[in-house]
């Protein structure tokens, strides 16, 4: 298999890519002149970023799960523990931080402010608990039908969908065990999710994208049949061009429809199809490197963190520099600019000191139980 035993270079550069969409498609949080993003945004989807997210996620958990079965050390039920517990530790101290905060600084400003449009401290006491309880994605649903209205912690919605397949598949995974079986259940999944009605958020199974994950799955479980394809760089250059414009732009092309929705997710899918090949085709070079390969490395982090950075930067300009920021000019685009000075500050921060941190603790734990489980085998 491409990338055993090892990160897939490309795959983490497809998630450099991802946070990149997602962070465009959030810039009228960021922007006091919310309407100029959306002229020149509207006609692609940046927002696919998170559908890309959910296809890597698949390949990666999946990966992920089978190097454990193939070593076939462990009992299937400590294999489960194993991944649950370093997952915990990799995912749930930096929500709770970004949580925490969230909370702190709506109940300070949220009711005088911008932020009030978020619902005020009672939306995101909620909002927190859904967050935390990993239902963010039907809570959300609730409050778009209710027309209420959001928190800004609406965007833990595709976290809460992904913290539930990270609670179901591996279960599945060990209790079947067999690829075929595996890919039979995912390919069931993806035909039946793909007649479904998703073509906005009123939709109850736009919040359960699970075609993403499916494909994720899909891609790892059919390795052996493609993982010697010969393809030259050119050539995987294209189809990755070609699945980044079917994400981007199917919606603009077919409309919303639950076929545009299947090419979206078919262009994720293709990407991610490029990368698993593992043969460096996304490792450009100089700073475009640079820049991806960091996004990448820290995605998960900014994911958390930018929608509360981004809306209390526009809180700040249009409260201490109200006209500077009135309208669009070379001044306010330099302020932008600036503006990242505090955004890395703050993601190079929590990164560092909560997210690796917890990552260490997880695999600290997980070896410990890992070593008394082999002591305990001899020993017997």
């Amino acid at each position: 298999m491409a990338g055993q035993g090892r990160q897939v270079q490309d795959i983490e550069s497809l998630r450099g890519i991802s946070i990149a969409l997602v962070m465009i498609a959030h810039l009228p949080f960021l922007m006091p002149w919310p309407q100029l993003v959306f002229d020149y945004t509207s006609q692609l989807r940046f927002g696919a970023g998170v559908d890309l997210f959910f296809v890597v996620s698949g390949y990666v958990i999946t990966m992920s799960l089978f190097r454990e079965l193939d070593h076939g050390r462990l009992p299937a039920k400590t294999l489960l523990y194993h991944f649950w517990i370093k997952r915990f530790f990799r995912l749930i101290p930096p929500a709770v931080l970004v949580i925490g905060v969230t909370l702190v600084v709506v109940a300070l400003v949220g009711e005088t402010s911008i932020f009030s449009i978020h619902g005020g401290f009672s939306q995101a006491s909620w909002g927190a608990f859904a967050s935390l309880t990993e239902w963010m994605n039907i809570w959300a649903y609730i409050q778009v039908v209710n027309e209420r209205p959001y928190t800004l912690l609406a965007h833990f919605w595709s976290l809460s969908l992904e913290e539930q397949f990270y609670l179901l598949w591996p279960i599945a995974v060990v209790a079947l065990r067999r690829r075929n079986t595996l890919l039979l259940l995912s390919s069931a999944l993806l035909i039946v999710y793909s007649f479904s009605d998703r073509d906005g958020v009123t939709d109850f199974a736009w919040w359960f994208r699970i075609d993403g994950l499916c494909w994720g799955t899909i891609i790892y479980l059919t390795a052996d049949r493609w993982k010697r394809l010969e393809m030259s760089r050119p050539a995987a250059l294209i189809f990755l061009a070609s699945g980044l414009v079917a994400l981007l732009g199917a919606t603009s092309l077919f409309g919303s429809s639950p076929f545009s929705q299947s090419l979206m997710t078919l262009g994720a899918a293709l990407c991610v199809f490029i990368a698993a090949l593992d043969r460096d085709f996304l490792q450009g070079r100089g700073r475009v490197k640079l820049v991806i390969n960091y996004l990448g490395s820290r995605s998960y982090t900014i994911y958390l963190w930018h929608i509360l950075i981004f809306s209390g930067l526009q809180l700040a300009w249009v409260t201490f520099l109200p006209d500077m920021v009135a309208t669009f000019s070379v001044l306010s685009a330099g302020l932008i600019l600036v503006s990242l000075i505090p955004f890395l500050s703050v993601i190079e921060l929590s990164y560092s000191f909560v997210e690796r941190h917890g990552r260490r603790i997880g695999r600290r734990l997980v070896d410990r139980l890992r070593y008394s489980h082999v002591s305990g085998k001899i020993s017997a």
